[in-house]
């Protein structure tokens, strides 16, 4: 697969990202008033990180660009499944004080008050460690 053919995947699960968002947006048109969180900047640096989440999700799958509807269902699904490992490491941590073994995250620790964000993002790199 070629450089182009790579962003163009990246694209389609961008845009599946895109789309997810958009529909986030046309369920607010009757609300009164916009969320507050809408007006900080870091709403957006999040949002626009999981649409490029999307398109490296789709890029990971190996398809080609001739499985568009895929790729842009694959990374309209990205938040989903960042969601669901989420939540299996939370319950991974509630459960097992000490998880162990590849592909389990903990966050253990992260609601302890005292600890440094800069520390609970290397153990969740770390995988708890």
């Amino acid at each position: 697969m070629g450089d182009f053919e790579r962003l163009h995947v990246f694209a389609l699960g961008a845009l599946g990202g895109c789309l997810v968002e958009l529909l986030r947006w046309w369920k607010l048109r009757e609300a009164t008033g916009y969320p507050v969180y809408t007006k900080k900047p870091g709403y957006w640096v999040i949002t626009i990180l999981m649409i490029a989440a999307g398109g490296v999700t789709a890029t990971m799958y190996g398809l080609n660009s001739s499985n568009a509807a895929a790729l842009v269902n694959i990374g309209a699904s990205t938040p989903a499944i960042l969601g669901a490992l989420a939540s299996k490491a939370e319950s991974t941590a509630a459960s097992d004080p000490s998880p162990s073994g590849l592909g389990e995250k903990s966050f253990k620790g992260s609601g302890v008050p005292g600890v440094a964000y800069s520390e609970l993002v290397r153990k969740f790199i770390a995988f708890g460690r």
